[in-house]
């Protein structure tokens, strides 16, 4: 890196601190290094002077393991008094802590400080298709990942920042949650003949004459009754008229009175 005024061609490399200073709980003491120059151990004392609260600790050792399972084994064999941090112990190590030596070991989770991402590329195929960002994230159980992969550390996040951040804690809609029957709906291609593929023409034929006849068959019967249908009211309306215009018939029916009630036959 160059700093502002320095020629770009100039290199700074940064090879370590020339003092450390602060105001905090501890004061830096020493490194302990191994023999390929890396830190085995950094060793930090109380600060008297220090303005808080102080605890009964009087030194504190920040160790260097190179392996989850060496902290593990230090943990168990009191050579470790506290792990912290992300990452430090495997998801199946701390389950194994909370299940397995409650007895011995605390094991305390902390308030969840970023979200884990996986981030598609939009710019290059076939993820730049929005189609197919949206059918991977209904494909991915991610409530299944948590449960048997983080063994239940972890919650879902549907947003890149933890819900507790800052303008954070809203509910965005649409939520693309886990859904593999839409995933799946969306995975089915479309059916399309090309030019190439072969057409069988007696299918075709076969098709047209056994489907395609009974309908306009059914359509023509349909047209035909409302076209009787409306000929036939034509006929009765003229019909009709003539009879009013030409009075009253001599004889329409017999007539029988019965105490109260009429029975006309015609």
């Amino acid at each position: 890196m160059a700093s502002v005024g320095v020629d770009a061609s100039v290199t700074v490399n940064c090879v370590g601190v020339r003092s450390f200073a602060g105001t905090g709980p501890w004061v830096y003491d020493s490194t302990t290094t191994r023999t390929d120059g890396s830190i085995q151990e950094v060793v930090f004392s109380r600060n008297a002077a220090w303005w808080g609260q102080h605890g009964g600790v009087e030194e504190l050792r920040v160790v260097n393991y190179n392996t989850s399972e060496l902290i593990k084994q230090a943990l168990i064999d009191g050579s470790l008094d506290v792990a912290v941090g992300d990452k430090v112990l495997t998801p199946q190590q701390v389950h194994e802590f909370q299940n397995d030596h409650s007895e011995t070991h605390a094991t305390i989770m902390g308030p969840r400080l970023f979200n884990q991402i996986v981030v598609m590329n939009a710019a290059k195929a076939p993820t730049d298709d929005i189609e197919v960002r949206r059918l991977i994230m209904h494909s991915v159980d991610k409530a299944a990942i948590v449960q048997k992969e983080m063994y239940g550390q972890a919650a879902v996040a549907d947003s890149l920042f933890p819900r507790d951040a800052p303008y954070c804690d809203i509910d965005l809609t649409p939520r693309w949650d886990y859904d593999f029957e839409k995933a799946t709906l969306m995975n089915c291609p479309d059916i399309l003949v090309s030019d190439e593929d072969e057409v069988d023409e007696g299918l075709v034929l076969g098709l047209l004459l056994g489907i395609g006849l009974p309908v306009l068959a059914g359509i023509a019967g349909v047209v035909c009754f409302f076209l009787g249908k409306s000929l036939g009211y034509k006929k009765f309306t003229e019909e009709n008229d003539q009879r009013v215009r030409a009075g009253p018939p001599a004889v329409v029916g017999v007539a029988e009175e019965s105490g109260n009630t009429v029975e006309a036959d015609m």
